[in-house]
């Protein structure tokens, strides 16, 4: 695993997260967030949202929605979870978010392409990242 950044994250999954990790097809990558290191009370979750390469083949430059789909027929669990798309009420959703645990919400266009962005603020127009920190509102 890495971060955004192209940097190892220093992050050794438990057994049960490493057991459903293990059941995932191979020439599989996947975009997770890694949510141990954001509260004290949630450890070994991943969060997948889309996947990157499948059956070995990248799929940059691919439609997102198509991504999407592949990921969804993954198996998940308890430590592998698949986030959750909304078509409706942002707003509600947005104020929803505690900061902590669900720091916003993203909008995406599902026919948008996928890009390798090693930026902290995605470089893609067909996403923008609301973040809603402990003080303020951030745009991305």
């Amino acid at each position: 695993m890495w971060n955004r950044y192209g940097k190892p994250l220093k992050y050794y999954p438990d057994t049960e997260t490493l057991d459903e990790l293990s059941k995932l097809p191979k020439g599989l990558q996947l975009n997770v967030e890694l949510m141990h290191h954001k509260t004290k009370e949630i450890k070994h979750i991943l969060i997948a949202h889309c996947c990157m390469v499948y059956k070995g083949q990248p799929l940059i430059g691919k439609i997102w929605g198509e991504s999407r789909k592949i990921v969804e027929d993954l198996p998940f669990g308890k430590h592998l979870i698949l986030s959750e798309l909304y078509h409706d009420r942002f707003w509600e959703l947005f104020q929803e978010a505690d900061g902590k645990t669900v720091e916003g919400i993203i909008l995406k266009d599902p026919t948008g392409r996928l890009v390798i962005s090693t930026s902290p603020i995605p470089d893609v127009s067909w996403m923008l990242k609301i973040r809603k920190p402990r003080s303020g509102v951030y745009l991305y």
